[in-house]
This record gives structure tokens, C-alpha cells and sequence, in this order.
């Protein structure tokens, strides 16, 4: 085996699952009464996920935005391709394809 991790190394997606399968196995025994807890608590169980969803969904929604609002500019990548299609222009041109200018 040749791999840049050590075999030993836990990936993102295992750790996920993991807190994931203990999440669930918790809620599980809380919602089946395996697991003695207050009243307020087994009131709440049942609605966990969907609140873990929309807190998920939030995360998602916020995450994005923040992405989109601080996106720098490639002004360099820009100006490449700015030549790039330039030189492609005259390519044709020199093909004796007509290319309309803007």
C-alpha cells in the first residue's frame, strides 16, 4: 500500500460517520425509553432531526453567502484570457474566418 496517510489516519467522512452513528443511537434510546432522562428532553427528542436539518440548511445557506460576498477578483486570470481570446481572433482571421467584434 502506498498512500500519503498513515492507515491509522481517521478521514472526514469516518469521523462523520461516527458522530453520525452515535447521534442516532442516542436519539434511538431516548425515543424508545432505554435511556432515563427528564420529561422535557423525551418531549424534544422527536423533533431533533428537523431541527438538525434546518440548522444544517442555515449553516449551508450562511456558508454560501459568505463565499459569494468574499470572492476576490482574478483580475490576472482575466487579462489572460482577455489575450488568449485575441489571439484566437487573429487565429481565424488569418484562416479567413470573419469574427464580429464587440
Amino acid at each position: 500500500l502506498t498512500s500519503a496517510q498513515p492507515l491509522n489516519a481517521m478521514t472526514k467522512s469516518t469521523s462523520c460517520g461516527l458522530v453520525g452513528a452515535v447521534l442516532l443511537a442516542l436519539w434511538a434510546a431516548v425515543l424508545t425509553g432505554a435511556v432515563t432522562t427528564n420529561q422535557t428532553i423525551v418531549d424534544i427528542m422527536p423533533f431533533a432531526p428537523f431541527n438538525l436539518l434546518c440548522c444544517f440548511g442555515s449553516y449551508s445557506l450562511l456558508s454560501i453567502g459568505y463565499s459569494l460576498f468574499t470572492f476576490g477578483d482574478a483580475d490576472a486570470a482575466a487579462n489572460e484570457l482577455k489575450r488568449e481570446v485575441q489571439e484566437a481572433k487573429r487565429d481565424l482571421a488569418a484562416k479567413g474566418i470573419k469574427v464580429a467584434e464587440e
